[in-house]
């Protein structure tokens, strides 16, 4: 039964691809003539979502939307046929073991995809959120219900799009591992034109990314609602295609119509990323600001010069403006859970409400489970490097490639053009924003990953040309060494293996023992016991909310939520009874008037 299912799977991401690369084709064959397939799937990608999110203010996440999308797809790839074909046969050409590797990688991060459901807050919002969006359009103040709701990643549309039909809870499945296979292909094609030794500085840089790839194909939480995996690969991959693209410009053989392309798809990934997860914000911001100056300077024309930016904004902003607007329906705020630029809305939740949430992450993210004056000031810098230290995917492996590059950097001997240095500026620039507001390692994964991998292909362009066959084949087997020991062998079977490899179907979502609760306003919510996760339970249903709380229109959930009088404070500060309750499955009764929480 696991080989049915992995087949599943790689018959469904075969599809969605196709379809995503179709969508693609059509928008960059106008922009753009020369386009990759890697281009078209991410292009189409962010047309998706885009789409989704503007369909969904309409209508909910349905069957009809996903066959929409798909005949689209399909109609991409009839009208561009010709010029997939031509972008088909360099990916053909490259190799009997780079296509064997690639199947080999794609069928080990499928088998893991048909795994449990092992990513926790899946069950406390993200299956929520994916429950509401294909039964309603999107709900005003959805946020007063739980203040994670708020969060607003596109990741949940992306989920619900494939969540259709018979492949109903198959999008839990097939949506972060699908991204994954996108990245990792790519890296795989660096590891082929390094042994050849045809490759270019950005086969180095891809090179690096194939540690942390390790990493995240045997521990990541590839099933459910992930949305720090999706955010780290989008914005990796959106820096990858700013990286060839300026790569491209300074060889004869790179054509403006190929360059456009890929900074066109860079600055729609930037945006994506930053929909996916508010924490990306500050690299994507640069980042995107970085690819718009590059788009500028190509040399074309000032005609199409003008059709690029305005192209660019266009693209950038259907993707962009859709989630601002969205981020304001369901809280009343832009950019949840930051109180600023609050509408006068009557869904609007209480911005005590609002900072609490946004303390509590930024508590959370600097000390896991300490109180707030433990995290306040710089009392967490100590602790925080405690933990830090013992991290060798995210801390140990990234500074140490990172001092190897400034050493060669400092240290070389011949002039080289190091015009990748420029990706610094938005993978440091997301370093200090992450690391001042919420430095938990997943949140800074990508802007980590960048710094490292932007410095160690200045050791690798040192090192590699002057290797013979041998070693450098010994370096590749030792990146992906380092990749495995990452990934904490002696625990890797156990924790992330077993549980793939005994599937015997799509893992169904657990379901969560819930009681009824009658608020003063007749609104019956249903409540988790022993735990703060609703999972897919029938709606509404939230862990945490306030006696205040009410609909907007009397029987309708359709019309959202309001909060009439002061907010819930319980549960603001990691200490309360209410959080060790989440914390240690602890039975609980009466701990505070407000909790809504009962021993069974």
């Amino acid at each position: 039964m696991l080989i049915v299912v992995t087949f599943s799977i790689l018959f469904m991401w075969l599809l969605v691809a196709s379809a995503l690369i179709g969508i693609g084709s059509l928008l960059l064959g106008r922009l753009a003539a020369e386009y990759s397939l890697c281009d078209a799937f991410w292009a189409g990608l962010s047309v998706a979502i885009a789409a989704a999110q503007i369909y969904h203010f309409f209508r909910p996440i349905d069957v009809v939307f996903s066959a929409l999308l798909f005949a689209v797809g399909l109609l991409g790839i009839a009208l561009a046929r010709t010029a997939l074909v031509r972008a088909l046969l360099p990916a053909l050409g490259i190799g009997l073991w780079t296509t064997v590797s690639r199947v080999a990688v794609i069928l080990a991060i499928a088998v893991r995809c048909s795994g449990p459901f092992l990513h926790y807050d899946t069950g406390f919002y993200g299956a929520m959120a994916v429950r509401w969006f294909t039964t309603y359009p999107i709900v005003p103040g959805l946020t007063n219900l739980l203040g994670q709701l708020g969060l607003n990643s596109s990741v949940f549309l992306g989920v619900a799009v494939l969540n259709q039909g018979p492949w109903h809870e198959a999008g839990y499945h097939l949506f972060v591992g699908l991204l994954l296979c996108a990245l990792a292909t790519r890296i795989v094609a660096s590891f082929t034109y390094v042994l050849r030794g045809t490759e270019t500085p950005l086969d180095y840089f891809l090179l690096l990314f194939s540690m942390p790839g390790v990493v995240w194909a045997f521990n990541g939480e590839l099933v459910g609602t992930n949305t720090d995996l999706p955010t780290t690969i989008v914005s990796i991959m959106a820096v990858i295609l700013l990286f060839d693209a300026l790569e491209k410009k300074r060889t004869p053989e790179g054509s403006e119509r190929r360059i456009e392309s890929l900074l066109l798809t860079s600055l729609m990934l930037f945006t994506l990323a930053a929909t996916f997860k508010i924490s990306s914000l500050a690299l994507c911001g640069i980042g995107w600001v970085m690819a718009t100056i590059q788009l500028l300077s190509n040399g074309s024309n000032a005609k199409r010069k003008r059709q690029l930016i305005l192209a660019a904004l266009l693209l950038s902003g259907s993707v962009g403006i859709p989630w601002i607007c969205r981020g304001a329906i369901l809280s009343g705020y832009p950019f949840y859970p930051s109180s600023a630029f609050a509408l006068p809305v009557d869904w609007r939740v209480p911005r005590e409400s609002a900072d609490g949430l946004a303390q509590f992450n930024r508590s959370w993210a600097r000390i896991p489970h300490a109180a707030f004056a433990e995290t306040a000031g710089t009392r967490w810098l100590k602790p925080w490097f405690s933990g830090a230290i013992r991290n060798r995917i995210d801390f140990i492996i990234p500074a140490a490639v990172s001092f190897a590059g400034l050493i060669m950097l400092f240290s070389r001997k011949r002039k080289q053009n190091l015009y990748w240095l420029a990706v610094l500026v938005p993978s440091v620039g997301g370093l200090l924003f992450w690391f001042t507001l919420a430095p938990a390692f997943r949140f800074g994964e990508s802007a980590i990953w960048i710094t490292a991998a932007c410095l160690g292909t200045i050791a690798f362009q040192q090192m590699l040309p002057i290797l013979n066959q041998v070693n450098k084949r010994a370096v590749v087997v030792g990146l992906l060494a380092i990749g495995g020991w990452c990934s904490y062998p002696r625990t890797l079977w156990r924790m992330s293996l077993e549980p793939s490899l005994r599937s015997h179907s799509f893992a169904a979502l657990p379901a969560a023992r819930v009681f009824p609760y009658v608020l003063s306003s007749g609104l019956a919510i249903r409540v988790p016991t022993y735990t703060n996760q609703c999972w897919d339970t029938t709606i509404p249903c939230s862990p945490n909310f306030s006696d205040n709380l009410k609909l907007r229109r009397e029987t309708s959930l359709r019309w959202g939520f309001k909060i009439d009088g002061a907010p819930l404070p319980a549960g603001s500060d990691k200490f309360t009874p209410l959080h060790r309750r989440y914390i240690d499955s602890t039975p609980v009764v009466d701990v505070c008037a407000n909790c809504h929480f009962q021993s069974k």
